[in-house]
């Protein structure tokens, strides 16, 4: 160890963690990413747990400003989704051509050209 690149090699194989500021921990590159990949791993866990709770709460406030129970309201949330669909239904159905209609509108554009252009 008295070798000064015996050392440095050493240390450079290693990686330093740090607990506190005076209490230095020498752990392999292999668990530092591991640790690390756990963190990541609890750090998302955590953000999406609170991001449930917190739409949880955003549901049940608008559902208190709303009143009634939270089945009641996602039984009106689903007629109102179903009332929405069946009138783009019927919106669209008022724009589908008709065949026999457009036989006529042929009809008449055909008229339109002189018989030279026929």
């Amino acid at each position: 160890m008295n070798d000064p690149e015996e050392y440095f090699q050493k240390l450079n194989n290693t990686m330093l963690a740090v607990n506190n500021k005076h209490n230095q921990i020498r752990i392999s590159p292999q668990k530092a990413r591991a640790q690390r990949d756990a963190w990541r791993c609890f750090r998302d866990m955590t953000r999406t747990q609170n991001e449930k709770l917190q739409t949880t709460r955003r549901e049940s406030k608008w559902n208190k400003q709303r009143g009634g129970s939270v089945e009641m309201n996602r039984f009106i949330d689903q007629n109102t989704q179903q009332e929405h669909e069946k009138q783009l239904e019927l919106a669209s159905e008022e724009y589908v051509l008709d065949p026999a209609d457009m036989d006529d509108v042929q009809e008449e554009n055909f008229q339109e050209f002189p018989p030279e252009y026929r």
